[in-house]
């Protein structure tokens, strides 16, 4: 198992740790310590806090944040 494969993990059991993430809609991968978040969630705090649980993760270089957020629509 390469670096790149344990880091991955590592930022997604972060992601799957953090309790204001739902982790089920974000990909992650890793290149050289570069870990790429991609996927969508419900609110833009969710996204915020995604980026940084992958930036609390030991040997993340950079990030690369590509996550997309919509409100989710309004019961009436």
């Amino acid at each position: 198992m390469n670096d790149d494969h344990k880091l991955k993990n590592a930022v997604q059991a972060e992601l799957d740790w953090e309790p204001s993430v739902t982790s089920d809609h974000i990909g992650v991968t890793a290149d050289g310590g570069v870990v790429t978040l991609t996927g969508h969630v419900d609110s833009y705090r969710q996204k915020a806090a995604a980026e940084r649980a992958a930036g609390r993760v030991q040997c993340v270089r950079a990030i690369a944040e590509e996550i997309r957020w919509q409100r989710s629509p309004q019961r009436r």
